[in-house]
C-alpha cells in the first residue's frame, strides 16, 4: 500500500490557564509540541491518568479535519481542539487510520495508531454542546471521535510539518 501524505493542521494541549477545575475540554492551541513516551509535554488527560492509570497506548489523541467536518456536517459545532484531540491531521482521512497504522510525524515523531477514542460525557463540557445536545452528539459522533496513538519516538512538532501515514 502507497503511504499517505498530510500535515499536521494543529497542535492541542491542555487544559491550561483559566479552564475550571476538573475540565479538560477544549484543548488549547500551540504553536509546537514536545512529545514524550508519556504524550505532549503539559498536556492533561484525567481520564487516562485516573481511570487507565497512564495507558500509554492512549497517549496521543489524533483527529483528522475529514472527522471535524463530518461532525459540523451533522449539526454539531465543533472546534478543532474541542475534541481533546493533540494532533489535527489534515489530507489525511480518519478511514485511513486504524489500529498498528505508523505515522512520521515531521522529520523526529514516530507514532503507532492503538485503538479508536470512543466518545464520551465529557463532550458535555464543550459550551455548543452541554447537557442539552450531548445525548445526540454521543450517537452520532461513534466512530468520529479520532485514534489514540503510542509513542515509538518522541521528539518536536509544530503545525504544517509532514505526516506520513504507511501500513505496517
Amino acid at each position: 500500500m502507497e503511504p499517505i501524505t498530510g500535515v499536521i493542521e494543529g497542535l492541542f494541549s491542555g487544559p491550561m490557564e483559566g479552564i475550571p477545575d476538573g475540565f479538560s475540554l477544549p484543548k488549547q492551541s500551540v504553536s509546537s509540541a514536545i512529545v514524550t513516551n508519556s504524550g505532549i509535554d503539559g498536556d492533561s488527560n484525567k481520564f487516562r491518568y485516573n481511570k487507565k492509570k497512564g495507558d500509554p497506548d492512549m497517549a496521543i489523541l489524533l483527529l483528522t479535519i475529514a472527522e471535524l467536518e463530518e461532525l459540523n456536517l451533522r449539526g454539531f459545532s465543533i472546534q478543532p481542539g474541542d475534541f481533546g484531540e493533540n494532533i489535527l491531521l489534515k489530507d489525511i482521512h480518519f478511514s485511513d487510520l486504524m489500529p498498528d497504522v505508523i505515522l512520521n510525524v515531521g522529520s523526529e515523531v514516530v507514532l503507532q495508531v492503538s485503538r479508536i477514542c470512543d466518545p464520551c460525557s465529557k463532550l458535555s463540557q464543550l459550551p455548543t454542546i452541554g447537557k442539552t445536545h450531548i445525548k445526540q452528539l454521543l450517537q452520532e459522533s461513534n466512530g468520529l471521535r479520532g485514534w489514540y496513538a503510542r509513542i515509538l519516538q518522541g521528539g518536536t512538532i509544530a503545525p504544517g510539518e509532514k505526516v506520513i501515514v504507511s501500513q505496517t
